[in-house]
């Protein structure tokens, strides 16, 4: 009677136990295979090696090895109360989360990012609705003035047929509409030839004032085209230096002057934008044609002439300045 009462109060533990020990020897999600692998020495596996109705050995108490701490977390989980029908309550499981190593000195340092520089904006140029003082203001000029000069009252004073002169001059835009600008100017044109007639030293000097209206059209802000008509006075000097008598001939002519002519000017310094004047410099080449009114050389003696008083003038016949012309400048303009 005792034994048959003790093993009906020794089975519940024994089947308690035994599940015990199963869901403890179960490897865990961070347990490694070896330490799954390994034998369990706990008081499950004492109750499972122990024969029915004797109670389990109880092992020798040690500390756990460094593969171990995982099953003795399942062990205490194990060792829950159980639920009337002798299972093990289910106990959710640990995850294992390992913290993000921190950056040396326990400072989180951000990673660099490139900063973009912006680069400059180029100069834009205004457009041709809005060229400003690009069109209207002041201006000074200088260049040479060549003309080709084919006529026969020119061969005394010259060896060939060009008359090279030196240009100064100014004027100012006075009115303009989108790329087109109307202005006027003044240029004085001077220039010297000279020769020898028959072992006698001859020069003639030329001096020209025209007034010079020009109308112009800009194909961008830096450069424009332009026709320049140009009408004036031209006055002439000539001189004869007479070896025989020893006297100094001279004519004087006042004469009309015309020229026709177009070309085109470039900007090479200065503002790009119109909206307030600025100092600016032009360099241009024109080319056309140049008319001078004929005048007749008669020479004479001049009032500085010492010696013997010549008698008649010498003629050296009809004088007319007219050809091709050509002039380059720079252009100051503000």
């Amino acid at each position: 009677m005792t034994r048959w009462m003790l093993s009906h109060l020794l089975a519940p533990i024994s089947i308690t136990l035994t599940t015990a020990g199963w869901a403890w020897a179960q490897p865990k999600a961070t347990d490694t295979p070896a330490d799954a692998a390994r034998p369990s020495t706990g008081p499950a596996a004492a109750a499972e090696g122990a024969p029915d109705g004797s109670a389990p050995a109880t092992p020798e108490a040690e500390a756990p090895g460094p593969g171990e701490a995982g099953a003795v977390a399942a062990s205490s989980r194990a060792e829950a109360p159980t639920g009337e029908t002798g299972e093990a309550a289910s106990v959710p499981e640990e995850v294992n989360s390992t913290p993000a190593a921190a950056p040396a000195g326990g400072v989180e340092v951000e990673p660099q990012r490139a900063v973009a520089v912006p680069e400059p904006e180029p100069e834009r140029l205004p457009g041709l609705d809005a060229l400003g003082s690009h069109q209207r203001h002041w201006w000074a000029t200088m260049g040479v003035r060549t003309s080709f000069v084919n006529d026969s009252g020119f061969d005394p004073f010259a060896y060939g047929d060009a008359l090279v002169q030196f240009t100064v001059g100014g004027g100012r835009a006075l009115v303009s509409r989108r790329s087109l600008s109307l202005g006027v100017g003044v240029l004085y044109d001077v220039g010297k030839r000279s020769a020898d007639a028959r072992g006698d030293a001859t020069s003639l000097l030329m001096q020209r004032v025209v007034l010079a209206p020009r109308i112009r059209n800009h194909l961008w802000a830096r450069m424009f085209v332009f026709a320049r008509p140009a009408v004036g006075l031209l006055r002439t000097r000539a001189r004869l230096d007479e070896s025989a008598s020893g006297a100094t001939l001279e004519a004087h002519n006042w004469g009309a002057a015309f020229d026709l002519t177009a070309g085109a000017e470039y900007q090479a310094y200065g503002q790009a934008s119109g909206e307030d004047p600025s100092p600016r410099l032009w360099f241009g080449a024109e080319g056309g044609y140049g008319w001078g009114q004929k005048v007749h050389l008669e020479m004479s003696p001049n009032d500085s002439t010492e010696g013997p008083e010549r008698v008649a003038p010498l003629d050296l016949g009809d004088l007319t300045l007219r050809g091709p012309t050509f002039r380059i400048s720079a252009t100051v303009s503000y």
